[in-house]
């Protein structure tokens, strides 16, 4: 819990920081290496329309409710977090880093790191000091919205990668995974009516 608590005060504080140049919005990147993997003629795995698909109804809803940008660490691998003594907290690896909704760094660390709704909800009070529902809805439809995005980054790796050691594939497949538990879960219908 320490970690985590302190996980999401570097989020916050990184938040208050200047503006980031970057402003493309997740959907953005997704459209991007959609049409990337189009014109590559890279054979996508058929979930993958049906999940752009619940991820195009997400961006809708999202724009309708408004959207948030302050700097955002936009990137929840659990690998660019250095835990130190203390459990100090260092975020590393900005190259994702753009202007963003706050709802969306929390929902990559979500997606990362809490499966479970009850554990996200304490996750967002350490975050915002209140469990909102809302919150919850707006964290878990930007993370289907990054998995989705990482996931055709990784289709699209392992077609065109010439580091063929690394298994792009078997990261694409895993964050479309995620993905489809999100949109195509139970709650999927109610988040999109919170946001």
């Amino acid at each position: 819990p320490d970690v985590l608590e302190n996980l999401l005060a570097a989020k916050r504080a990184f938040h208050a920081a200047e503006p980031l140049v970057e402003t493309r919005s997740v959907f953005d990147l997704i459209a991007s290496y959609r049409d990337k993997a189009a014109s590559a003629t890279i054979t996508l795995p058929s979930s993958v329309a049906s999940v752009a698909s619940a991820v195009d109804r997400i961006s809708q809803a999202l724009a309708a409710s408004g959207v948030d940008l302050v700097p955002c660490h936009a990137d929840g691998v659990s690998s660019n977090v250095m835990v130190g003594p203390g459990n100090a907290v260092q975020l590393v690896d900005f190259e994702w880093a753009r202007q963003a909704d706050p709802a969306y760094d929390l929902g990559t660390v979500l997606a990362e790191l809490l499966s479970f709704d009850g554990e996200a909800l304490l996750a967002i009070e350490m975050a915002t000091g209140t469990a909102s529902s809302q919150t919850l809805a707006r964290a878990r439809l930007f993370g289907a919205a990054d998995d989705l995005m990482w996931s055709l980054w990784g289709f699209i790796s392992a077609a065109t990668s010439p580091r063929k050691s690394v298994e792009f594939f078997k990261y694409a497949e895993w964050r479309l995974l995620r993905a489809r538990t999100v949109v195509e879960g139970p709650r999927f219908e109610t988040w999109l009516k919170q946001v």
